[in-house]
């Protein structure tokens, strides 16, 4: 049957010309999480990164949004691990893409996207009434647990209540809510977001301060 074994032949040698195109690596990474925190330039949340799939020892230029960031080195198995700071967003918040990119070798490369948001919070209207209800509405509270405003004079907290519970991987949060929840006395205040259980100065979780000044005119 030499018409069957010569078209064993050819697919045999068709297979071994696939297996030497076939690329040696096929890098891929850990999918990034959902969002990342911007308080201030130079203070951002780090990006953890895990990668595979590189030639051994090989140089890998990592680029945050077309940039050099490093160049990092595949351990003997391809891998690539480490963290860089996510990139400062001064408000709101947008998409920012992580590409892997094996020097030796450029097809080689992967990219990840993610977003990053600015942590901030807002009252609005401004100016109001203590017993007013406003608009609270902020982001970046990527922490867990419900967001909490914690009412402070003179250093002491006098009343902490909770405001929300962040929606979203960038934890948004927009509600109506009295301005104060009780009647304050005349004088400044701050009122120190966060998404801690206590009062505290310096909080482990992200935090945003407001001051509120209360006028004898607007106690009635």
């Amino acid at each position: 049957m030499p018409d069957l074994r010569s078209a064993v032949c050819a697919l045999a040698a068709a297979i071994t010309l696939l297996t030497l195109a076939a690329p040696a690596h096929a890098a891929w990474a850990e999918p990034l999480k959902g969002c990342f925190l911007s308080v201030a330039p130079g203070q951002t949340e780090p990006v953890s990164v895990s990668a595979a799939g590189f030639a051994p020892a090989a140089a890998v230029e990592v680029r945050i949004d077309g940039a050099t960031q490093t160049v990092a080195t595949a351990d003997m198995s391809g891998r690539v691990t480490g963290a860089l700071a996510a990139p400062h967003q001064a408000r709101g918040q947008r998409w920012f893409t992580i590409e892997l990119i094996e020097r030796g070798d450029p097809a080689n490369a992967v990219r990840l996207r993610s977003r990053v948001t600015a942590l901030s919070v807002s009252v609005r209207p401004r100016s109001a009434r203590p017993d007013a209800r406003v608009r609270w509405s902020g982001r970046g509270f990527v922490d867990g647990g419900p967001v909490r405003a914690h009412y402070v004079k003179h250093g002491t907290a006098r009343r902490t209540v909770r405001l929300a519970r962040p929606r979203g991987a960038c934890g948004r949060f927009s509600v109506r809510r009295r301005q104060f929840p009780f009647r304050p006395s005349v004088g400044a205040w701050t009122v120190q977001v966060d998404q801690s259980r206590r009062f505290s100065p310096a909080p482990d979780s992200p935090f945003v301060s407001l001051p509120i000044t209360v006028r004898r005119t607007q106690l009635g």
